[in-house]
């Protein structure tokens, strides 16, 4: 029996569940999927530590939504629900033929939601019941048949929990999905991860419905988009400082993990970039040799001015002064480098990141692929290590080197990216 509502909105973690292919089988074969599931919830949360009396919860067909109070945290949570809710699924499962076999999606949201008639108002069920519906989800358990349970997280609890490695959560079990209703107008990133899942499970889905990698319900290819988040969340990724400790979660290769994207992610070759750097070099000369000679009234008998360096930001000195080291031009070099060493044990394409700290492994949804041309901005030497794979053959497996793509603004490790012979400047 559901408690007293707590009255006024209240941010609380939001979950529902739902089972798959439950509309499609007979009513006394729906009855029964309903009996069974009731006590594997049940018992899940109590081997969890979670108190669904103190919870509200409002059953919907064959899932149910819940409110979770103030306590346990979202972290203890997440950490504990999803693994215990699986091993009951497991159990349950142990007496059932693979047809009848228990499985669920799980969707977890934190948001705000508010006591009303009836029940609870609020947005964090419209986003659930998005999240249990969408083609990522029920992808994810076809192509993992042995795996009874599929979860969905929205962007605010990976970023401040999962994304942070806090209790040891695992950023690399996420796969970063993006969710769509266009008759809805509903779009929002989220994250699934299938509990117990092994790598190459987990890799097979990643490529199937990862943002940029995935094919939709109309088997058509999908552009990869970068994550938005609402603007009250949006993500400022400040110029990293020093940072201590090095901890990378996961298996070999994880940084080469992610399919190329497509459409507009697609970056700029380096030979695009050298025929802008040429032609604004061009126009540079034809201003240096024409305007003085206009501004002095065309006296021949002046010096001509140099022309500025491409990358160089000139500063003018008033004449008879000594420069000062403000004064001194700044330079703002763009490096090219290529894509190498990916194939060490996993995949070939190289993940870009939002931040090379330590503990703030989010991905910027882009991916490259061994060979591809990157432009650089500078590097970061104090970022978290990569576990490299068996078969890395790069210069320095322990490198924490990252390097800032000059297009986006997005981190990759040194490991996989090779400036050559340039010395790339510290950021």
């Amino acid at each position: 029996m559901n408690p007293q509502i707590e009255q006024g909105p209240l941010r609380r973690l939001h979950t529902g569940d739902d089972l798959p292919r439950y509309s499609g089988n007979q009513p006394h074969v729906q009855r029964g999927l309903l009996e069974a599931i009731a006590p594997v919830r049940q018992r899940a949360a109590r081997v969890a530590g979670l108190d669904r009396e103190a919870a509200y919860v409002q059953e919907q067909g064959d899932g149910e939504f819940v409110r979770w109070p103030a306590a346990p945290s979202t972290v203890d949570v997440l950490l504990r629900y999803p693994p215990a809710l699986r091993t009951e699924l497991i159990q349950a499962n142990a007496g059932r033929s693979p047809d009848a076999a228990l499985r669920l999606r799980l969707a977890m949201v934190e948001a705000l939601s508010e006591a009303a008639p009836g029940g609870l108002s609020g947005d964090p069920f419209v986003v659930v019941s998005r999240f249990l519906n969408c083609w990522q989800a029920r992808e994810a358990l076809v192509l993992t048949p042995h795996c009874p349970l599929v979860v969905i997280v929205d962007q605010g609890i990976f970023r401040d929990t999962v994304a942070k490695e806090f209790l040891g959560l695992e950023p690399d079990q996420y796969v970063e999905i993006l969710v769509r209703d266009e008759d809805k107008d509903f779009e929002t990133p989220a994250w699934l991860t299938l509990p117990g899942s092994t790598p190459a499970q987990l890799e097979a889905v990643r490529e199937r419905v990862g943002v940029g990698a995935g094919l939709g319900p109309d088997q058509s290819r999908t552009a990869a988009r970068p994550s938005r988040p609402a603007s009250a969340r949006t993500v400022h990724t400040p110029n990293p400082g020093p940072a201590a400790g090095r901890t990378e979660p996961g298996g070999a290769g994880e940084e080469a993990a992610d399919p190329p994207p497509t459409g507009r992610s697609r970056r700029t070759t380096w030979f695009q970039s050298a025929l802008a750097v040429a032609l604004v070099g061009a126009i540079a000369t034809i201003a240096a040799a024409v305007v003085p000679p206009l501004l002095d009234g065309g006296d021949d008998d002046k010096s001509p001015t140099e022309s500025p360096s491409l990358t160089t930001d000139t500063t003018s000195t008033p004449s008879g002064t000594t420069p000062t080291a403000s004064d001194v031009p700044s330079v703002t070099s763009v490096i090219p480098a290529l894509v190498r060493w990916t194939d060490d044990g996993g995949s070939t394409f190289l993940r870009s990141y939002m931040s090379p700290k330590p503990g703030n492994a989010i991905p910027s949804g882009r991916a490259y692929p061994a060979g591809e041309t990157l432009t650089l901005d500078c590097q970061f030497t104090d970022g978290r290590s990569i576990k490299v794979g068996d078969a890395y053959s790069g210069p320095d497996p322990d490198s924490t080197v990252w390097y800032r793509i000059h297009d986006d603004g997005a981190w990759v490790p040194a490991v996989y990216v090779d400036p050559g012979s340039t010395s790339v400047p510290p950021c």
